[in-house]
């Protein structure tokens, strides 16, 4: 498992892979950046200046919600920002249903089929996401990494499983159903095994059909784990 020479340099966080596109952040630059991924590579296809600094981004139909310090807004694909009801947040997803959620420094949110926000968890949450059954939602937070049974149906989470000491900055999972968590000291299979890629103060990851792709303040690397996963799934508007 190593890193492939073919990364694409530039300082980068929060990769998201939609199945057809790549986008992360460059908090610098004040831009989200989209790409195509092909043979273990990246290129850079687009970039969109936002008027704030981005925390977080999430692909939909027509472009991207994107959550900056002070509020939640609709990036279109022509470049056109505009407001959306949700308040300021430090990330956004989906699960598997299409249901948003958001995190806040307080609490995670998810909304219902109306629209408004409930409150899921108390306290912060660094990573989200979900195993492919859609059975378990995968969290991690100040304290560790704890898994929670998962009512897709409801959006509900069950009592946690704590399942490590590590802070994550990200969290992936592979098609097989495997954990993987951006840690300090690098990308980590959260396991029996504990196997690490060792990168330095990783700043996201995320899983393409064949190839984990992680992100640093130097660029984004493809690396090479013998596994692929998901695409994440897209907000509905």
């Amino acid at each position: 498992m190593t890193t492939t020479a073919r990364s694409l340099a530039g300082p980068a966080r929060a990769p998201v892979w939609c199945g057809l596109e790549l986008c992360w952040l460059d908090q610098p630059a004040e831009r989200l950046r989209v790409g195509r991924v092909a043979a273990g590579a990246v290129r850079q296809v687009a970039a969109y200046a936002l008027d704030d600094r981005p925390l977080s981004a999430l692909p939909c139909r027509t472009g991207w919600l994107v959550a900056t310090p002070s509020r939640v807004v609709h990036l279109r694909r022509d470049g056109r920002q505009s407001p959306t009801p949700w308040p300021a947040a430090d990330l956004l997803t989906c699960d598997p249903g299409g249901r948003l959620w958001l995190a806040t420094p307080d609490a995670l949110l998810r909304a219902d089929l109306s629209g408004r926000l409930r409150v899921a968890a108390t306290g912060p949450t660094l990573a989200l996401t979900w195993h492919p059954s859609a059975t378990t939602l995968y969290r991690a937070t100040p304290t560790g990494i704890d898994a929670h049974p998962y009512d897709l149906a409801n959006g509900l989470l069950g009592a946690p499983t704590h399942l490590s000491d590590d802070v994550a900055t990200a969290l992936a999972v592979d098609h097989t159903g495997q954990l993987w968590a951006a840690v300090p000291n690098g990308v980590r299979c959260v396991g029996p095994t504990c196997l690490t890629i060792p990168i330095t103060e990783p700043t996201g990851c995320c899983f393409t059909t064949t190839t984990l792709l992680v992100t640093t303040a130097s660029g984004l690397h493809p690396c090479d784990t013998g596994t692929g996963g998901h695409p994440t799934t897209r907000f509905a508007e």
